[in-house]
């Protein structure tokens, strides 16, 4: 089957970021997710995913505490720290880190298993930093830890986010490295290739070739450096999972459809996924040539 894809121009103030549902939206909203392209975290972004994070605290009676998983990146102290310094003045009240990934072999396994499942059980939230996309990816194929972060996202509906390597870790087919190649990511947004530091880095044909990788009608995403989308799911009137997301930022998302079809999502601009069918409509007109 093909997917549908339906793109709208975003009625509402970016600042407050009060989504505007398409008429035929129905169903409550379940998983939240930020994806942010690398760079600089817009503010506007940050600011609803900690509320997304504190509402969700609200709701299950916990402290709102954010998980920053840090352990991808080389100074992963460094990175924490930056990451909680914008999450801090997004709102956040408690900000805490994860910098060793739980490795089978390891000496240290069992407590960094341990310590991770009992963060992810208390957190109101988790931000995946930037860094290596492969290294988040090796900490988290343990099937307990795997097991527990699908559960928070898909059952307990725990906002997720995330930046550079984190970002491309939230598709369901993540991008390895700069040669063409393609692996399982975490599927936090289903039938999607995710790429980030998109336009800044001019990665279009990077997209394009991992695309041909992936099983026909996934979505190609590129989140531009310094910019970011944000998608809440629902379940329309037909009881399928629909992702529903606007641009946050003065930076632009590249939607790649079909394989061939490249648009420019513009800053406020809405989009809804549905990843069950794969028939791609939007109205979206700025269509543009694929790099060479």
């Amino acid at each position: 089957m093909k997917s549908i894809l339906h793109i709208w121009v975003l009625t509402t103030t970016v600042g407050s970021l009060l989504f505007a549902a398409p008429a035929f939206s129905a169903g409550i909203a379940g998983q939240k997710l930020m994806l942010v392209g690398g760079g600089k975290r817009p503010p506007a972004a940050v600011k609803k995913w900690v509320e997304w994070t504190r509402a969700y605290a609200a709701q299950n009676s916990l402290p709102p505490k954010i998980l920053v998983i840090a352990w991808s990146s080389t100074i992963p102290e460094e990175v924490f720290e930056d990451l909680k310094g914008d999450l801090i003045r997004g709102g956040a009240s408690d900000v805490i880190s994860s910098l060793r990934p739980a490795v089978p072999g390891t000496p240290t396994f069992e407590a960094d298993r341990k310590l991770l499942l009992e963060q992810i059980a208390q957190c109101s939230g988790v931000f995946w930093a930037g860094g290596d996309q492969n290294k988040h990816k090796k900490g988290t194929e343990d099937p307990a830890i795997h097991a527990a972060i699908d559960e928070a996202y898909w059952v307990r509906n725990l906002p997720m986010a995330g930046t550079s390597a984190g970002c491309t870790l939230m598709s369901e087919k993540m991008i390895i490295g700069n040669a063409p190649g393609i692996t399982e990511g975490l599927g936090f947004l289903p039938e999607t290739v995710i790429d980030m530091h998109f336009l800044k880095r001019k990665r279009t044909g990077r997209l394009l070739e991992d695309l041909k990788l992936a099983p026909p009608g996934y979505l190609g995403i590129g989140v531009d450096e310094d910019g970011s989308i944000l998608f809440e799911s629902r379940f329309d009137s037909s009881g399928k999972r629909q992702f529903e997301g606007v641009v946050v930022g003065d930076k632009k998302v590249m939607i790649i459809e079909g394989r061939t079809r490249i648009s420019l999502l513009e800053p406020d601009q809405a989009i809804q996924w549905i990843p069950e069918s794969h028939t791609v409509h939007h109205d979206c007109d700025r269509l543009l040539r694929p790099e060479h």
